[in-house]
């Protein structure tokens, strides 16, 4: 049995493992709640909510995906990490892909982009739990993950009356004050 590094070498690699692990949820975390709290609450739910309404609002955004991940990581129990990188590869194409072609076809519209990411997930999950062969099912789940979002983006995108303004980039200024 060969180990790199000794004693030593092994908990320095469970620990970088560790802390990988720590700040991929801490910046997950960080994400829906900003998303959910800027992008939803104060758009949809409350337009006129204070931050201290809104950090409350994102608290229980927190707490609630916290427990989801809980959920989820109990359910996993006995799944390999590959088989988990694999799925995830599936959810992340889609997109990936659509956001990519996005900036490259300025007339793509919102809702176009939404229905090729759920279109292209949707291909990949089918695709990886339809096809029998353990050994192709991955495979194809990814390609038409990553490859039906591009493709109903541009062809969304040759139909499209809407254009996107990228000037409103340049010039965005947060609707409130950072304390």
């Amino acid at each position: 049995k060969l180990v790199y590094g000794g004693g030593l070498g092994s908990v320095m690699f469970v620990l970088m493992v560790f802390m990988a692990g720590m700040t991929t949820g801490g910046g997950c975390l960080s994400g829906a709640q900003a998303l959910f709290t800027a992008d939803f609450y104060k758009k949809y739910v409350n337009k006129t909510a204070t931050e201290e309404q809104q950090m409350r609002f994102g608290r229980k955004i927190v707490f609630a995906v916290s427990a989801l991940v809980i959920v989820v990581a109990i359910l996993l129990k006995g799944k390999s990490l590959l088989m988990m990188d694999i799925f995830s590869g599936i959810l992340f194409a889609a997109p990936a892909s659509s956001l990519i072609a996005g900036m490259y076809c300025k007339k793509t519209s919102p809702a176009v982009a939404v229905a090729s990411i759920v279109c292209g997930l949707a291909a990949g999950l089918i695709a990886f739990f339809v096809i029998p062969d353990d050994d192709i099912n991955w495979f194809v789940g990814n390609i038409l993950a990553l490859l039906v979002p591009a493709v109903i983006v541009a062809i969304g995108s040759l139909f499209s009356k809407y254009t996107y303004d990228f000037e409103q980039l340049k010039n965005y200024q947060p609707d409130h004050t950072v304390k």
